[in-house]
């Protein structure tokens, strides 16, 4: 804003500026666009007016009216860097590199440490392939603002451009790290890995940018099926991604990945398959661990079917393969607290409740809020007869989860068990007040007031 503007402006033409200005921000480009013909009518050497009637127009895509609009305020204003720097994108939008180089140029003579500006002129150089000079001017932005995200990734594209992945693999890296919302970024470094066949770390990378844009499902890696199988299964469409995955180990053989994927996929309709398919993972890539987790899961899944059958003896030997598996995983990954916590539930379900307290004891110190392992911690100090541990642990998960009927139950049979009637009597009515048809509290609060009459 020139000087005569900063004095001379009436207190309509503010108000109207910043009406404008809260007009863009919600999207109301209309209201901003009237905002400023007005500030232009009331005042026609008004700078501000311009210049942002300028960008209104660019965002409503009228190039040409945007281009008066910016070429007016440098009029108006010669040293209005902002204004020859937003010209020069309207150039760059309309393919007019030589003309946006030019206006970049003379905002960065106006100011020479302008960084939008060398950004600016480093697409456009990008676009010209006069890849040298649109490195230099990434590198200077970054030089002036080392935390600015879309430089490193603009300059990591002209690097993998011509082929320079290790420094477009540590360009991306680097926007990620400033922006873990980039999506280009996590799909163009993907893209690396995809081309250095490092399949599973640009899988990753795919799937970070499709979570954060699911319209990159359309420029999947080469239309490639281990990558079109993973978003399959990203979108629980598990017989698609069966099929697809299916494709890519007939190409990738030797891809641990691929089965683990697969074993996923199998995992929400036949256990079995699903172990296949982790085993073959395991045995391809033996430090694989969530081909260890995820087969532990499915070994307690069919042990649990196989209780609802009354079939004890196949219970126990399925979850003692469960137990195998996770003791292998905690080996290579001794700090993976959810194969700690789940070995402990396990090790509860068996019957042996001093694992099942050393495991779930590491589970709370390492994650204090996690109800559940308070709630089993409970009932194993229960089941070693240790009441009064008991008790603390049940008021503790109460403590996190106060609407968990279960948790209730629990504690009142242990406050029964310590002849504790009235107390029991209390969890049991609150848990059939949170709920009403939980039998088994229903029965136990049947059973104590009986106690009591």
């Amino acid at each position: 804003m020139t000087y005569r503007d900063s004095v001379f402006l009436t207190d309509e033409i503010k108000a109207l500026i910043k009406t404008g200005l809260e007009a863009i921000d919600r999207g109301s480009l209309q209201e901003a666009l009237d905002c400023f013909s007005k500030v232009i009518e009331q005042d026609p050497e008004n700078v501000e007016g311009y210049y942002n009637r300028g960008y209104v127009r660019f965002l409503q895509r009228k190039y040409k009216e945007a281009l008066d609009d910016y070429s007016k305020a440098v009029e108006l204003q010669p040293t209005h860097k902002e204004a020859y720097n937003e010209r020069g994108i309207v150039w760059r939008k309309l393919q007019e590199f030589d003309k946006a180089i030019q206006d970049f140029t003379k905002a960065l003579e106006i100011d020479p440490d302008f960084v939008l500006a060398y950004n600016n002129r480093g697409l456009v150089y990008s676009k010209k392939m006069q890849i040298e000079e649109a490195i230099k001017d990434y590198s200077k932005a970054i030089e002036l603002a080392p935390n600015f995200a879309d430089v490193y990734y603009n300059r990591g594209i002209t690097y993998y451009a011509i082929m320079k992945l290790a420094e477009a693999l540590e360009d991306y890296t680097r926007a990620i790290e400033l922006n873990p919302r980039h999506k280009e970024a996590y799909y163009f470094r993907g893209m690396i890995w995809f081309d250095r066949e490092q399949h599973e770390k640009a899988a990753a990378d795919l799937l970070q940018a499709f979570r954060l844009d699911r319209n990159i499902i359309q420029r999947v890696y080469n239309n490639h099926p281990l990558y079109k199988g993973i978003l399959y299964l990203e979108y629980n469409y598990f017989k698609e991604a069966i099929e697809e995955l299916t494709k890519a180990i007939k190409l990738l053989p030797e891809l641990a990945y691929a089965y683990l994927k697969r074993g996923d996929a199998w995992s929400y309709s036949d256990l079995n398959k699903a172990i296949e398919d982790y085993t073959k993972a395991i045995e391809l890539n033996p430090d694989e661990t969530w081909a260890y987790f995820s087969r532990a899961i499915c070994w307690e899944d069919l042990g649990r079917k196989s209780e609802e059958k009354g079939d004890q003896e196949t219970f126990q030997v399925l979850l003692e393969k469960a137990i195998k598996d996770y003791n292998k995983l905690l080996s290579l990954t001794p700090d993976f607290i959810e194969a700690v916590n789940n070995r402990g539930l396990v090790f509860y379900y068996l019957k042996k409740y001093d694992q099942a307290i050393e495991d779930l004891t590491r589970v709370i110190q390492t994650v204090p809020d996690r109800a559940v392992a308070y709630d089993f911690l409970g009932l194993a100090h229960r089941e070693n007869g240790e009441l009064e541990q008991a008790i603390k642990m049940f008021d503790q998960a109460i403590t996190l989860e106060p609407t968990d009927a279960i948790i209730y139950n629990n504690r009142g049979v242990t406050w029964e068990q310590l002849g504790a009637v009235k107390k029991a009597l209390e969890d049991f009515s609150k848990a059939v007040e949170i709920k009403v048809d939980f039998s088994e509290a229903q029965e136990n609060l049947t059973r104590v007031k009986s106690k009591i009459q």
